[in-house]
């Protein structure tokens, strides 16, 4: 018999396919209606068709709208994001529809002047970098530095990294990062390591870091950032096969 905790999660109908399922610990909400969604819609911004969500607008479409959660977060994000990289095949897109309110996406060299108080933090690994949990709570104890207003995330390959962080309004910025976790992206960059993740994968570990920063635990708030990854993760697998996949490799699970 489940236990209340697990009655409580809504798991993709897809789930029942996969063996382990790395999101049973995650409360995200029911995504089994999308599967009744057979055609596509035409963005009420754009006008063109898309499914589920405009990957260009960074809006739910009228079929999902008024199902799909949506996120508060307790600061903002911006997404730089690599001119070559492809708009549909961005996970960053969930981040903006599932928290419109909080999150925009750029496009490189498009990168607003961020203030060098320490309210704007650029999420990078590195040996200057500063765990999330220690940065918010330098920021409180520190009189001369702001609370944390928005983090700056860069999505594209690890290859174009260098010359997104040479852009002149992005130096100075302090940088944080989150503890390193497993990716289960489906759509790896060759040669690279699984903690290599997906932008959604970082931006949802950073706030999972975040959320532990002060009380100690996790209260899963931000569990529905990954509602969409969620379901494509059980579409790929429905396609293609789990042990076809390299993402099957990872030990590490989500929590």
């Amino acid at each position: 018999m489940a236990s209340p905790l697990q009655r409580g999660i809504a798991y993709s109908s897809m789930a029942k396919n996969v063996k382990a399922d790395p999101f049973s610990k995650l409360e995200i909400k029911d995504d089994s209606f999308l599967n009744t969604i057979s055609g596509r819609d035409i963005c009420a911004n754009c006008y063109k068709s898309r499914k589920f969500y405009c990957y260009s607008c960074y809006i739910p479409t009228d079929s999902v709208k008024n199902l799909i959660p949506f996120v508060e977060l307790p600061f903002d994000v911006d997404v730089i994001k690599h001119p070559c990289e492809t708009d549909g095949k961005s996970t960053a897109v969930h981040a903006a529809v599932i928290a419109p309110n909080n999150v925009r996406i750029l496009t490189y060299p498009d990168v607003p002047d961020y203030q060098k108080d320490g309210s704007v933090a650029l999420v990078f690994p590195g040996k200057e970098s500063v765990p999330i949990k220690e940065y918010v709570k330098t920021s409180l104890n520190n009189s001369e530095r702001r609370s944390l207003n928005k983090v700056v995330f860069i999505d594209s390959t690890w290859n174009q990294t260098g010359g997104i962080l040479a852009h002149p309004n992005l130096q100075g910025l302090p940088f944080v990062t989150f503890e390193p976790r497993a990716s289960l992206f489906w759509r790896y960059q060759k040669g690279k390591p699984l903690c290599h993740l997906a932008t959604i994968e970082a931006i949802y570990y950073l706030f999972v870091d975040y959320g532990t920063a002060f009380d100690g635990y996790y209260n899963r708030q931000y569990d529905n950032i990954l509602f969409f990854f969620r379901y494509m993760y059980y579409k790929i697998h429905s396609i293609y096969g789990a042990e076809n996949l390299r993402v099957n490799q990872a030990k590490q699970l989500f929590y």
